[in-house]
């Protein structure tokens, strides 16, 4: 069973990820922020929830289904080359378009598999967890992903009991990349420290607390070799 979860953030230096990219991120949180509608309901006080959508869910239920179907096909398509993983990274990299399936994040504690797509527009968020960083897992530096909190299927709805040492898994058309998380915390929306890694990682990001923009959780992950 797929549970909820919420966005992205991360990368290099700003020379991978443009401020830009990273303030797209923080508008299309803000957006999810307010659950069904548009404005940015906080919860109350001891409140660890927020109303869900169900309309939004079975819509990115039914795009997870699609998704999976193009991501077996570009599979088979990648496992018949010849080159090594970082080569065929690099052909995906290239060759996918904003939306386009890249491969699937599985996170064991949370019960999250979840196909990641390529870009963070309104549309690409509402399909699957967004990918908004330059390199892809199983190649150097720090791969940016970005979901929703709290509609669309919520991927990131429980990132908030993600804790060190806990497994994050990237299956790839071309390998499949473990991580470990090494830090969680909350930052401001406009904390770009979190983007200045410089070594291979994952961060997920999304909005916190739950049905609120004025903030931002972050899980840095640490690739395992």
């Amino acid at each position: 069973m797929v549970r909820p979860l919420h966005r992205p953030m991360l990368t290099r230096p700003p020379s991978t990820l443009s401020l830009r990219a990273w303030a797209t991120v923080v508008v299309t949180a803000a957006l999810a922020a307010g659950c069904a509608g548009g404005t940015a309901r906080r919860p109350a006080a001891g409140t660890a929830s927020c109303p869900s959508d169900q309309l939004s869910a079975r819509y990115t239920a039914a795009e997870q289904q699609r998704l999976r179907r193009d991501l077996a096909r570009s599979q088979r398509s990648v496992a018949s080359s010849r080159s090594d993983a970082d080569r065929k990274a690099a052909s995906l990299a290239r060759r996918s378009r904003e939306g386009d399936p890249i491969g699937r994040l599985v996170v064991p504690k949370l019960d999250l598999d979840f196909v990641m797509v390529k870009g963070v527009s309104v549309r690409s968020l509402r399909r699957g967890v967004g990918i908004y960083s330059k390199t892809l897992p199983g190649r150097p530096g720090t791969v940016a992903v970005a979901g929703y909190r709290s509609v669309y299927g919520a991927p990131f709805h429980r990132i908030d009991r993600l804790r060190r040492g806990d497994a994050l898994v990237a299956v790839m058309p071309y390998a499949r990349v473990r991580y470990r998380v090494d830090d969680v915390r909350v930052v401001s929306p406009t904390d770009l420290s979190v983007l200045r890694h410089g070594r291979d990682g994952l961060v997920l990001s999304a909005t916190h607390p739950l049905c609120s923009d004025a903030k931002r959780i972050v899980v840095s992950a640490r690739r395992q070799r």
